[in-house]
């Protein structure tokens, strides 16, 4: 029977008719009339899922494609004899005799007489023959594991006897003991010891893929998308560690159980697929990371992590990254062996990396040349913060081609897609009117990147007897932008705009204005909407030449195009009411303005309200600067010029 995860997984992939049998043991049971356990799951949503029983001495395999691919599927003869389909399910059952990718049970050259110890479909079979162990690997695998046996054999581990290029069998001597998961705090001090050597030493090994957040955060995020918070933070407190230690021989997948205990208490390190050249701190992150594993999973690990760091020495730098790191990879293990409790599992998986995980500073991270080249994709070589407001956004500058915007509750996803999708709708640039092209986003970072748009803020192109084609050019580039019919994923109406308002006018003196205001504005009676840029002044809008470029289209949304009208109208008054000119004075550009919207889209007649309402808001933040103290009486003087103050 399923549980409530595995339900939830099957019912969001429907591609898959028996990916509900797969993930239930009991079921596989019943349909092979024999008991089953678990060993390997291997799943790729909306694709295919392999999952491997042990079935008395022997494996099974069961293969649950898509309906196309079940049947499209063609094996040979040989391996038609040894499979049995279910159609309803587009299911595969087969023996590991049937595997396609082992080269060893692809030609039938398996000893008979061998036990079958561990397998893993389409990569390795493990038999015990004797006093010699053979494995049997597929040809993506074997160089990596040749080179792995031949060289643990000269650090402690097994003898390599024979090797049969051809066929990809790699026989060694058999080890006697047992595996130290369960040794004494001792025995992990020498394994310690034993692991020091091993890093000391040299050889002429690969090396390892660099640091970086495991893929399985992202199955992880699949399969338990109530898990996606602490996956975003974890993966994004990864991506920001550069991990600098020097490369040692490394054992590539060292754990307890990785350690063979003779009779005479010898310690051996086997299973040497995986070594490469890595940080020292990759091996022991692995361990400790395993030792975590085990003791959240019932086994008792007391002492022996701090033995296994007494017995190594000093440990190396960035062990708590590699610590971290191998703990995210362990958060889908539980889900690939099928424990029930695979999800409260892995969430304390995440939560004790996360416990443990460096946190860099993203706003020193965001000014880095180098990491953001890394994340990024992008070469950068200078970087520098130009804006910063704590604990909420971020601006910085590259190399004078890039901005890079940094929202502190999370990644801004939505902005870069509508800047795509208004460039796509002809605000590209090559006329007119224009929005700067986004160049990808740093998730890590909660940042997104676009170019830096040539031009001048129309803000420093304002003063009395200025020029007005800016302006109208400005008009005519907000008409484009709420005559491009890019859908907005969110509302803004005149009641939202009324709300900002009164919060705004919450002392005793301005109360009776919001009041008259939102009075007026609330029985306006509906009109057209569009999308409208929702904080639209001058400070939003570069002038290059005849072109105009607009900014800062986060709070982009469905709304009235009166609320983008008013708002630099009122904008315009604040300005010359703040730099002491007649109330006048910038009458012929907010003129310019209108008159360039017009070319292009009618006018909506409630303009001078909206521009009241917006203008009234301005009372509140101008309380708020030292240098705009003398502005409240003069915003209520040209309300009043306006007709817009209460009576």
């Amino acid at each position: 029977m399923l549980q409530p995860a595995d339900r939830a997984i099957v019912e969001r992939d429907p591609a898959l008719p028996g990916l509900a049998l797969l993930l239930d043991p009991q079921a596989v049971a019943a349909l092979l009339g024999a008991p089953v356990d678990p060993v390997h799951l291997r799943y790729k949503p909306g694709t295919s899922c392999m999952a491997t029983f042990r079935m008395g001495a022997d494996f099974v395999t069961l293969r649950a494609l898509t309906r196309a691919r079940f049947d499209d599927d063609r094996p040979s003869p040989r391996r038609a004899a040894l499979q049995r389909w279910l159609p309803d399910h587009a299911v595969i059952i087969q023996p590991p005799q049937a595997d396609r990718r082992i080269t060893a049970l692809r030609k039938g050259a398996v000893p008979q007489d061998a036990v079958a110890l561990r397998f893993k479909p389409e990569r390795r079979l493990v038999l015990r023959r004797g006093d010699t162990m053979i494995k049997a690997m597929s040809p993506a695998t074997w160089d990596r594991a040749l080179r792995g046996a031949q060289f643990g054999a000269g650090h402690g581990g097994p003898q390599v006897l024979a090797l049969d290029a051809r066929r990809h069998l790699i026989t060694t001597a058999w080890l006697p003991g047992h595996g130290a998961e369960t040794a004494p705090a001792p025995v992990h001090a020498r394994i310690g010891s034993a692991l020091a050597a091993l890093h000391r030493g040299t050889a002429d090994l690969p090396p390892r893929a660099p640091f970086a957040p495991p893929a399985a955060l992202d199955d992880l995020a699949v399969l338990a998308p109530d898990l996606s918070d602490r996956i975003d933070r974890l993966r994004g407190a990864l991506a920001l560690l550069r991990p600098q230690g020097p490369l040692v021989s490394s054992h590539g997948d060292f754990s307890a159980d990785q350690v063979m205990i003779a009779p005479d208490g010898t310690l051996s390190i086997v299973d040497w697929d995986e070594a490469g050249l890595a940080p020292a701190a990759h091996d022991l992150g692995s361990y400790l990371a395993r030792l975590d594993h085990d003791a959240l999973t019932g086994t008792p690990t007391r002492d022996r992590a701090q033995a296994l760091l007494q017995g190594y020495g000093p440990p190396p730098p960035d062990l708590a990254a590699y610590h971290a790191a191998a703990l995210a990879a362990l958060a889908t293990e539980g889900f690939r062996t099928r424990r029930p409790d695979w999800p409260d599992l892995a969430r304390r998986l995440l939560d004790r990396a996360l416990q443990i995980v460096p946190q860099i500073d993203p706003i020193t991270a965001t000014a880095d040349p180098a990491l953001m080249t890394r994340l990024s994709g992008q070469p950068i070589a200078r970087a520098a913060l130009i804006r910063h407001k704590p604990g909420r956004r971020a601006l910085f500058r590259y190399d004078d081609r890039l901005i890079g915007k940094m929202r502190m509750k999370g990644p801004d996803r939505r902005t870069p897609a509508l800047h795509d999708r208004l460039r796509a709708a002809g605000l590209d640039g090559t006329g007119d009117t224009g929005v700067p092209a986004q160049r990808g986003r740093v998730d890590a970072l909660n940042l997104w990147l676009q170019d830096i748009a040539p031009g001048q803020l129309l803000t420093g192109l304002i003063a009395p007897d200025g020029p007005t084609a800016p302006l109208a050019a400005t008009g005519r580039a907000l008409a484009r932008l709420h005559a491009a019919g890019v859908p907005a994923d969110r509302d803004w109406s005149t009641a939202d705009e009324v709300a900002v308002m009164d919060r705004a006018l919450d002392t005793p003196d301005t109360r009776a204005l919001a009041h008259h205001l939102g009075r007026a504005a609330l029985a306006l009676p509906p009109g057209p909407v569009c999308g409208i840029h929702r904080d639209f002044y001058p400070d939003q809008v570069l002038i290059d030449d005849v072109r105009v470029w607009l900014l800062d289209l986060d709070l982009y949304a469905r709304g009235d195009p009166a609320i983008d009208l008013g708002n630099m109208l009122a904008h315009l008054d604040e300005y010359a009411l703040r730099r002491g000119w007649d109330c006048a004075a910038l009458d012929p550009q907010a003129a310019a303005f209108m008159a360039g919207y017009a070319t292009l889209r009618p006018l909506p007649g409630h303009v001078p309200l909206m521009r009241a309402v917006s203008l009234a808001r301005h009372l509140a933040i101008a309380r708020r600067f030292d240098d705009r103290r003398h502005v409240p009486p003069l915003i209520l003087h040209q309300l009043a010029r306006m007709g817009m103050a209460p009576a």
